[in-house]
């Protein structure tokens, strides 16, 4: 039956949104399409017999054969040998990506809610869906129920993170950057020798210039 449906029924007053919480608070389960055919069988019974304000069955029989009760289960009508006479409404459940998701009435026109989406995935690939979040937002499920995660992530689930790995390119840079460190340390043990050579000859020629005084 379809679920989604928002127009309260003509003799119960409700959605099917609405008897769907009220039976949930009973039972403790949702309701399946057989809880709601029972009840909108009970709602064509006591319609039939406030109608014909009578309990006699062929009075009550008569109601019921020219019966038409749209009902949020459907218009429920009555065929010749008494069989229940009512549209089939076909129903999608269009996103799997959550286990709580409603089935939208997709056909007939003046019931859906939704389009009808054509090809579904396969089984295997919406119970990926469903389990995995759709491989936790890093990845796709395939038609065979398997993630096939994005780069940089892996594992059955895409929740494990990949470390990047090198390219020829980070390789040559980093040799790069290896032999321009090396060149500029050697450019300065250079220069810091040369200073002290330097300093050194420069005191070397005070003091013989001072002890060449001293002599003379």
């Amino acid at each position: 039956y379809p679920e989604s449906k928002r127009a309260p029924g003509e003799f119960s007053k409700m959605t099917s949104q609405e008897f769907a919480a009220e039976y949930e608070a009973a039972w403790n389960e949702p309701p399946s399409y057989l809880a709601a055919a029972q009840f909108a069988a009970f709602c064509a019974l006591s319609q039939a017999i406030e109608t014909a304000a009578s309990l006699n069955p062929q009075v009550v029989a008569a109601q019921l054969h020219n019966m038409s009760l749209h009902e949020f289960y459907g218009d429920i009508s009555f065929g010749p040998v008494g069989t229940i006479a009512m549209q089939t409404v076909i129903v999608q459940l269009l996103e799997a990506s959550d286990a709580n998701t409603t089935p939208q009435a997709v056909y007939p026109d003046q019931e859906a809610i939704a389009r009808f989406v054509f090809p579904k995935p396969t089984w295997a690939q919406q119970k990926c869906l469903l389990a995995t979040h759709e491989c936790s937002g890093h990845g796709r499920c395939t038609t065979s129920g398997m993630c096939m995660c994005d780069e940089g992530w892996s594992g059955s689930t895409c929740t494990e993170r990949l470390v990047a790995a090198e390219t020829d390119d980070d390789i040559v840079l980093r040799a790069v950057a290896g032999v321009l460190v090396s060149a500029i340390t050697s450019s300065m043990l250079v220069l810091a020798i040369w200073h002290l050579c330097h300093c050194r000859r420069r005191l070397e020629r005070r003091l013989l210039e001072r002890l060449t005084k001293g002599i003379v």
